[in-house]
């Protein structure tokens, strides 16, 4: 639910609608599955544990190794899969900052 102090138009786009009022435009759209897979609250899928492997690697902390062997042993193509899911969420985000962990992180 979302609520405005002064008239809005929305205006429908391919891939989301776009809001424009007086003083603001902004755009609404759905979060890509991707995203969702890395940073949903305790997800444990493999591009999650490949983004928690690189902070922990970050962090100097030893467990990251461990992180990423869970990853392998998991199914025969994890490490592929969680790469690609980094890579993907990372061409749809718009914050540079959270591009380039995704990115370091694949």
């Amino acid at each position: 639910k979302y609520s405005y102090d002064q008239p809005v138009w929305l205006l429908p786009e391919v891939d989301g609608v776009r809001i424009i009022s007086n003083t603001l435009c902004e755009f609404l759209h759905r979060v890509p599955d991707a995203t969702v897979d890395i940073f949903k609250i305790g997800s444990c899928t493999a591009g999650a544990m490949l983004v928690d492997a690189l902070e922990q690697l970050e962090g100097n902390d030893g467990r990251a190794h461990d992180t990423i062997r869970a990853i392998r042993e998991s199914d025969g193509d994890g490490l592929q899969l969680a790469i690609d899911t980094c890579i993907s969420a990372a061409e749809h985000e718009h914050h540079v900052p959270l591009q380039q962990l995704l990115l370091r992180a694949a």
